[in-house]
């Protein structure tokens, strides 16, 4: 689900910027971007409502916001799997 959805725009090593944010590290991280959100659920939220937690530094509206209508949920669970392992 990554590499289909997600690899076109962030890379997952070091700070390497391709469009969006690189998400290396998003596992450490995520859990202290939003407080009252832990890091699955803030990845989670990033995926399915991409402009309510913008990345210092990154535009508005870069991100597809239509994700709700192209995954499912075992796709969406399956990505923030694969994400929570970015440490």
């Amino acid at each position: 689900m990554f590499e289909a959805y997600c690899s076109r725009c962030h890379g997952t090593s070091g700070e390497t910027v391709v469009v969006g944010p690189s998400l290396a590290g998003i596992a450490t991280r995520g859990g202290s971007r939003i407080e009252g959100l832990d890091a699955a659920a803030y990845i989670r939220a990033s995926i399915m409502t991409p402009d309510a937690y913008v990345v210092e530094g990154f535009p508005e509206g870069i991100m597809p916001a239509d994700f709700k209508e192209h995954l499912s949920p075992e796709d969406l669970e399956a990505v923030v799997a694969f994400l929570l392992t970015l440490r």
